[in-house]
């Protein structure tokens, strides 16, 4: 869900335009129906910020039916890239939400999609995209 929050600012509250997309989102959610719900993280240093993680529970505290939602893990660096495909790693990302007493019911389906890092110059390579679509079009609604 990139977009939700601005990274520039250090809280949800600072952000007006984050407290907007916030509310679009709830008021959404609050609707029912058919979702497929990406998060799209990058990892500092192999770690979610706690500002990802918040939202991440916001979300997931707020969807009432079984929506699909996937997990993409980008801008890896190569120093913790073999870290971040372990799936002991995400068991450990999943073990945070339970520990905070979010839904985890919906993200323990799939596990998530890990790019490599790459410089804003060159983008996503074809084999990026490739994955990409091929992890997406696995969900549907």
């Amino acid at each position: 869900m990139p977009g939700i929050i601005d990274n520039a600012t250090s809280t949800f509250e600072e952000d007006a335009v984050t407290d907007r997309n916030l509310k679009w989102l709830r008021n959404e959610l609050s609707k029912g129906g058919s979702y497929v719900i990406f998060f799209v993280v990058a990892p500092t240093n192999g770690r979610i910020v706690s500002k990802d993680l918040a939202l991440m529970q916001l979300v997931l505290d707020n969807l009432r039916e079984g929506p699909l939602v996937g997990l993409i893990f980008t801008q890896i660096h190569e120093d913790y890239l073999i870290e971040v495909q372990n799936p002991d790693y995400y068991a450990a990302v999943l073990k945070t939400f339970k520990r905070a007493k979010a839904k985890t019911r919906f993200l323990d389906r799939d596990p998530p999609l890990v790019l490599r890092m790459h410089a804003d110059a060159e983008g996503f390579s074809p084999q990026d995209f490739f994955d990409i679509e091929n992890y997406v079009l696995r969900f549907t609604p």
